[in-house]
């Protein structure tokens, strides 16, 4: 129910070694799991009025005036961190006797001499979407103890599904898609379960 299993694979750190060891501190990013972040980001109690694809609809659990709680939050600025690194790096890289790409967006070769770079890259946002995985998760507990302490009684809850953007995917070979805003729609599988991953 979490895209990717909830984590991708990653061989290091990139820079983020000084958080991890400041773990616990006021120092560290421990303060910044759980909190929203800026821009368009919210966590919001939401009330299910209406089912429009009732199929569906239950085999993801969802029926009608259940209560459910939708997150939409990233890295809080890990992702951004990562960005700003890779993009300065892909920009220097960039041959200077070619023309600057449309829109700005410089590449990093992922074969060849240089490909270690993009391999670098992709490690790094795979770190920063791991935080962000752990922060809607650390998110949605917390909106789901304030309604239970709200209510005075447990309440029951499972993840209907965890949808990440703004993420690079590898398509085969040499060839990677970045879904900007987007989230894969992938459609439920047709043994029953969920989601159908190739």
């Amino acid at each position: 129910r979490a895209h990717l299993g909830g984590g991708l694979a990653t061989r290091g750190t990139f820079a983020f070694d000084a958080f991890i060891r400041a773990s616990g501190s006021s120092s560290g990013r421990d303060p910044q799991i759980g909190s929203i972040g800026g821009g368009n980001h919210f966590v919001e109690i939401q009330a299910v009025a209406d089912l429009l694809d009732g199929p569906t609809a239950h085999a993801w659990g969802v029926g009608r005036e259940q209560v459910a709680i939708m997150v939409h939050t990233g890295s809080v600025g890990l992702g951004h961190l990562v960005g700003g690194h890779f993009d300065e790096l892909a920009r220097g890289l960039f041959p200077a006797t070619l023309p600057a790409p449309a829109g700005g967006f410089y590449p990093l070769p992922t074969t060849g001499p240089l490909a270690a770079h993009a391999a670098a890259y992709l490690d790094a946002m795979g770190n920063a979407a791991n935080f962000a995985f752990g922060n809607r998760l650390f998110l949605g507990l917390m909106a789901l103890r304030a309604l239970r302490e709200t209510v005075g009684r447990p309440i029951g809850s499972r993840l209907v599904h965890d949808a990440p953007h703004n993420l690079i995917w590898a398509q085969g070979g040499d060839r990677f898609l970045h879904r900007k805003g987007a989230t894969p729609a992938l459609g439920l599988d047709p043994l029953g379960g969920p989601f159908a991953y190739t």
